[in-house]
């Protein structure tokens, strides 16, 4: 988006000290989310990890040392969190859950506690003068999460570095998945989303090529091979003539699963029409291929073999020019055939395997449903790929983090199975099972806000 570019210049500009989250929050456009801001500063915006802490410092209004920030959360030795982290107020929150929740936000904000964005969980979105009128009318419109249950989406998940983008004509033989640790995906030149390529397709792909190879290779023997009987032929016509009017032979050896797959392919990758002759089959891959077989059909065409009977040297030397044009008409076409964006098709149109695709707001249960036994799928803003999870991680029992202030219990939220809780400021009698020790400030005080 156009607009985050020219935030973070104007966050880039501005000399401290400065307080920019109200600024910030005027800036973003109507309908839009600081968590999109964080998305594009994190994964798009080009910035070190130096540069980043910065921008956030002057977001938040304070610049300390990272280390600073461990009186408040496990994130000693550079310890970062994957996936998304939440900073919670209690559910029917009233001033001091939802004062100590902001600060709380402000803090994982600016220490950058996970790897992804920083959410201000609170739920209903009390109207508070207080926040209203000291930083921005639209605080909680723009800043506060306000979903009652504690969850994630494909935007908190994904991963950037393990996507590698290839383009239309890369060969599928010059890519490797790295044992599922690489995530290949084909985008046009603008950069828009074609398609993936799993290691698990590859296998059923070559089903199919293999097919067409088989049919190139009895296309390329026939024809050398009725060729050499030009020196019994009289006129060129007839010769043609029957030649092109050949059956496409391999099909009949092919099994039932075989043939529908290929006649699919022929149907829907080279438009291919009945009948299926030879003269059929080399004009749809010249549609395909423009250039391909072509020459050799106004070759076989339009010369006067009358002309060539007696002349033996000019027929054996128009024969190897033919052959030429032959062979190097099939080697473009198996080299076709071993394209990333052909192979894509015939994965979708030949093999009917659906497009494994997310968006930025698909939520855990659905992305976990989707994913199946694929190894990746691929998230999309609008039709540009922006990462993309792998089956591994959305495996995983912990995929996000949550922070609690002014309430230590389940009773008090709706937490998703998959968030740990790994940090807790309470003044209230506290209950919680956790699956590693959270870093807890609680203390007989009148407000969670006297010990922040």
């Amino acid at each position: 988006m156009k607009n985050w570019r020219e935030i973070l210049e104007g966050v880039q500009e501005a000399k401290t000290p400065c307080f920019l989250l109200p600024k910030i929050l005027e800036q973003i456009p109507e309908g839009h989310h600081l968590a999109e801001f964080e998305f594009w500063l994190n994964h798009q915006s080009g910035l070190t990890d130096e540069e980043n802490a910065l921008v956030r410092a002057k977001i938040v209004g304070k610049k300390v040392p990272r280390h600073t920030y461990q009186a408040f959360f496990p994130i000693g030795m550079g310890k970062q969190f994957p996936g998304s982290h939440l900073v919670a107020a209690h559910l029917s929150p009233d001033l001091d859950t939802t004062v100590a929740s902001f600060f709380g936000w402000l803090d994982a904000f600016a220490a950058r506690v996970a790897q992804k964005q920083h959410y201000w969980a609170i739920a209903g979105a009390p109207n508070w003068q207080l926040f209203s009128e000291t930083i921005h009318p639209q605080l909680f419109a723009k800043l506060a999460r306000t979903n009652p249950s504690l969850t994630l989406s494909a935007q908190d998940l994904i991963n950037q570095q393990a996507m590698h983008q290839v383009t239309s004509g890369t060969h599928v033989s010059t890519l490797d998945h790295r044992g599922d640790s690489v995530a290949i995906v084909l985008v046009d030149e603008e950069g828009h989303f074609i398609g993936d390529w799993q290691s698990c397709d590859v296998e059923p792909v070559r089903q199919v090529t293999i097919l067409f190879k088989a049919c190139l290779h009895w296309l390329q023997h026939h024809i050398h091979q009725t060729l050499t009987t030009l020196l019994a032929q009289e006129t060129v016509s007839p010769f043609v003539e029957e030649l092109l009017a050949t059956p496409v032979l391999p099909i009949d050896e092919f099994d039932d699963t075989q043939k529908e797959k290929f006649l699919l392919f022929l149907s829907d990758i080279l438009n291919m029409t009945s009948p299926l002759t030879l003269q059929n089959l080399l004009h749809a891959i010249e549609r395909a291929i423009p250039g391909t077989f072509q020459p050799l059909l106004d070759r076989l065409e339009q010369w006067p073999l009358a002309n060539m009977i007696d002349n033996r040297p000019q027929l054996f030397q128009w024969l190897q020019q033919t052959f030429h044009i032959l062979d190097r008409a099939c080697q473009h076409s198996r080299d076709w055939i071993e394209q990333l964006n052909i192979a894509i098709a015939i994965k979708h149109n030949v093999l009917q395997i659906p497009q494994g695709t997310l968006l930025l707001e698909t939520e855990v249960s659905t992305i976990r449903q989707k994913m199946g036994d694929k190894p990746f799928l691929t998230v999309l803003s609008g039709d540009t790929p922006v990462g993309v999870i792998f089956l591994k991680d959305i495996q995983n029992n912990t995929l996000g983090t949550v922070s609690l202030r002014d309430f230590c219990n389940e009773e008090e939220m709706n937490l998703a199975s998959y968030l740990q809780v790994i940090s807790v400021v309470d003044h209230h009698k506290s209950q919680l099972i956790t699956k590693t020790p959270p870093l807890a400030l609680i203390s007989d005080t009148q407000s969670t806000n006297v010990l922040i």
